[in-house]
């Protein structure tokens, strides 16, 4: 198929004429992944401070709940300081945070009373867990 030198013409001209739009239109397309690289670098940012905050935040409750396990432990260690007596048996010594070693792992007792006959063990817990019971099976 020939073209006339007017249909050539006109083909060259909207061949242009589709290049500039393209241009345009690529120049936008720049513009806008220019735009979405800057958004994805600020999530990113975000998506690092909301994780350092939440770890903060575990870093805090946690903080409280060795406060809070502390303090009923020595709520405890004073109460039994003062009267040491469990159930009907009188404890003459009573010592706090006692360790012990059970298959190569260290354990921690709270609270150790002692007489001729008996000790008592007591183990303060704000939460209990299924480690903390399998810490008391002396089995």
């Amino acid at each position: 198929m020939t073209m006339t030198n007017d249909e050539l013409k006109e083909f060259m001209a909207e061949t242009a004429r589709q290049m500039r739009e393209l241009k345009i239109s690529q120049a936008q397309t720049d513009e806008q992944m220019k735009k979405t690289d800057e958004q994805i670098c600020e999530m990113k940012k975000q998506v690092e401070d909301t994780s350092i905050t939440l770890k903060n935040l575990g870093l805090n409750v946690d903080g409280i709940n060795k406060t809070t396990g502390h303090e009923a432990e020595e709520f405890f260690y004073s109460s039994f300081k003062k009267n040491k007596k469990l159930k009907n048996i009188i404890f003459d010594s009573i010592s706090p945070n006692l360790e012990i070693t059970k298959n190569g792992m260290k354990h921690e007792m709270d609270i150790f009373l002692v007489n001729g006959e008996s000790v008592g063990i007591i183990e303060v817990k704000n939460q209990v867990k299924d480690k903390s019971l399998e810490q008391l099976n002396f089995e």
